[in-house]
Formats: structure tokens, C-alpha cells, sequence
């Protein structure tokens, strides 16, 4: 309980909001009329509690606004962030499958005794193309389309 003295108006207010806030209807008052003037003097005490009451009302609800908006904005950041998380871990995926291949790729290089047997071969089917039956050339025709190298008939 707490008493106050506005002008020639004593009164005493009870708060029953938190933080001294004073929504409409808490405030209990017991005025002692000590002049001629009091009357007018506690109307005028009355209206301007009112109108502080009513400028608190709206200054909350301006901030209950703000409130709802910086939630619904953290909502959608907390969102975005979590998009970002799983694009950052799907990049760094790939990143280290890539890197695992080129590892594999250095440390395990075709044997070059493949490579120059394979080689000779070719050599061999480019010198030999003439000789060879159409279905075999078919045969070898397909096989290097299908690797992406030209025919060995057109290297002759």
C-alpha cells in the first residue's frame, strides 16, 4: 500500500500488477476533503490517472506488437538457419567424396604395363583393319563409340 499526496488529496493506491504497472480498475483510492476546491481537485487527480492509465495501456500493446513481430521474425531465422546448416553439411559432403576420389585416383593409377598392352592392340587393329571380317569390324566399331574414341577404321 502506498500513499500519495497530490495537492490538497491524499490518497493511497494498491498495485496489483507487476512493475507498478496500473491497468484500469486497481487503483483503490480514499480521498480527505480538506477544502472547498477538493472536489474538483480529485476529478482532475481521477482524469489524469486515467489518461496515464490509458497512454500505459497503449505504450503495452504497441510493445506486445513488437514482441509478436521479433518472435515471428526469430521463428523464420531459426528456420533459415537450419536451411543453411544442411546446405553447409551437404557441401562439406561432397566436398570430402570428391577429395576421396582424387586421393583414390592419385594412390591407384592404372598399371602402365595395361596401358602400353592396350595400346598395341589398338596399333595392331588399325594395321590389320582392312583384313578383318564386317562383323568384327562391327564388333570393334561399337566397342570404341562406346568408349568415346574414334573407329580404328577411320585411323587407318
Amino acid at each position: 500500500m502506498e500513499v500519495r499526496r497530490l495537492g490538497s488529496v491524499m490518497f493511497r493506491s494498491r498495485l496489483h500488477e507487476p512493475h507498478g504497472m496500473l491497468p484500469c480498475g486497481s487503483l483503490l483510492l480514499a480521498a480527505r476533503f480538506t477544502t472547498p476546491g477538493s472536489l474538483s481537485e480529485l476529478t482532475s487527480t481521477l482524469a489524469a490517472l486515467e489518461a496515464g492509465q490509458t497512454q500505459q495501456q497503449a505504450r503495452d500493446t504497441q510493445i506486445q506488437q513488437q514482441l509478436a513481430t521479433v518472435t515471428q521474425s526469430l521463428t523464420s531465422l531459426g528456420a533459415t538457419v537450419q536451411r543453411v546448416g544442411v546446405t553447409v553439411a551437404v557441401l562439406v559432403g561432397l566436398t570430402l567424396g570428391l577429395c576421396g576420389v582424387l586421393a583414390w585416383v592419385i594412390w591407384h593409377p592404372p598399371e602402365l604395363g595395361y596401358v602400353r598392352a592396350v595400346g598395341a592392340l589398338d596399333q595392331t587393329i588399325v594395321q590389320q583393319w582392312g583384313s578383318l571380317p564386317k562383323p568384327v569390324q562391327d564388333s570393334f566399331n561399337a566397342t570404341y563409340q562406346r568408349i568415346g574414341l574414334p573407329s580404328p577404321g577411320a585411323r587407318t
